[in-house]
């Protein structure tokens, strides 16, 4: 069978920097996909000390170095069920019910 999509969740730790040796794992999958197989990482963000934006995501600039794109689900408001979707394509409101998102 081929293999179409690759999920790694959790790829970076929670905190503190993201190991190289954990970047390098996950360029390795990039380049053996070769743009035949959807590639998705997933991690928790965190706090942009910066102030340059409000969340920060582990290695982003890297990973865009790499081809891949960064999208980011946010909560609206902390007592509601929206969320917001941000891509490179645009922002998506979206409503996280019982049977998921619609």
């Amino acid at each position: 069978p081929s293999v179409n999509l690759v999920v790694i969740d959790n790829w970076a730790p929670e905190q503190g920097k993201t190991p190289e040796s954990t970047i390098e794992l996950v360029k390795k999958v990039l380049d053996i996909s070769d743009g035949g197989v959807s590639v998705i990482l997933t991690s928790k963000s965190y706090d942009n000390l910066s102030g340059e934006e409000t969340i920060a995501v582990r290695a982003q600039k890297r990973l865009e170095e790499y081809g891949c794109q960064t999208w980011k689900l946010t909560r609206m408001d902390l007592n509601d069920n929206l969320r917001m979707l941000n891509t490179p394509d645009g922002d998506f409101e979206l409503s996280l019910e019982e049977d998921g998102f619609s």
